[in-house]
């Protein structure tokens, strides 16, 4: 399918220059686009749109009634597990596929990835993400992402810098203030 273009594109600022050609004001800061980013996930949509979840395994989860991410969060993991008889898909397998998309169903721009990558370095929800301390954050996300599972989730792809980092700190933060 067409997959929608991402709300904030992983571009580099203009530069002050072109921004004053532009006429755009550079005494501000520029607006954080936190507050207008959206949610990259939603319950309703189909399974395979979750992290870590391919064709493959949406089919497989498809035969056992779990067609939507709502039905996946909804799971009892153990039982998930028990009824896919995959031996390579466990109960924790299944909780951190639910972890996976409850982060991106709660954090808005949170891609897949980097729930795969902050699950995977034991970031596991919102209340994990709001009391974590960013530069540590950061350095346990790059000590992952070298990791053979964490070069498998990035493939070519950078690992989050501290700027993304720290706006995924502050969402949480503020979804926790919110609750």
């Amino acid at each position: 399918g067409m997959s929608a273009e991402p709300v904030t594109p992983d571009r580099p600022l203009p530069s002050p220059v072109s921004a004053i050609a532009t006429g755009l004001d550079v005494s501000r800061p520029l607006p954080q686009p936190a507050s207008t980013t959206r949610l990259n996930l939603t319950l309703g949509d189909t399974v395979a749109k979750a992290p870590s979840i391919g064709a493959k395994t949406a089919a497989k989860l498809a035969e056992i009634g779990i067609v939507t991410v709502s039905d996946l969060v909804g799971a009892d993991a153990t039982t998930l597990a028990d009824k896919l008889s995959d031996g390579r898909i466990t109960t924790g397998t299944v909780q951190r596929w639910q972890d996976e998309a409850g982060l991106v169903l709660t954090v808005p721009g949170l891609r897949g990835t980097h729930a795969q990558l902050l699950v995977g370095s034991g970031y596991p929800d919102v209340d994990a993400l709001a009391a974590a301390d960013p530069a540590i954050l950061c350095a346990r996300l790059l000590r992952y992402s070298m990791s053979g599972e964490g070069e498998r989730i990035l493939r070519d792809g950078a690992a989050p810098d501290i700027e993304r980092v720290k706006s995924w700190v502050e969402a949480a933060q503020s979804i926790r203030k919110a609750a």
